[in-house]
């Protein structure tokens, strides 16, 4: 999955915030699996629906617009960095 596949490139690229981030996607989990268990008790009411589309929704537009660019900006300076070091052996 996505997000299992992102946090083993963290730990591959040694990605400093990698608990940090990982535990966002653990809340997220946690959360996501309450919602699931309050809709298997009571029922897909509309109330309900609109309140886990939100969360869904802000969740997602949040952690891509924090998290996961401050990480995208971290794998793009270390594959620069890989790219140079190749280069450099190269030569």
């Amino acid at each position: 999955d996505h997000v299992g596949m992102e946090e083993a490139l963290m730990r591959v690229c040694r990605y400093p915030r990698a608990k940090e981030h990982g535990g966002e996607h653990a809340r997220f989990r946690r959360d996501l699996a309450e919602l699931k268990d309050e809709l298997d008790t009571h029922g897909n009411e509309g109330a309900f629906e609109q309140r886990a589309m939100d969360f869904i929704g802000t969740w997602i537009s949040r952690h891509i617009r924090g998290s996961d660019k401050v990480l995208g900006e971290f794998l793009a300076e270390a594959a620069a960095r890989w790219a140079g070091q190749r280069a450099d052996t190269a030569e």
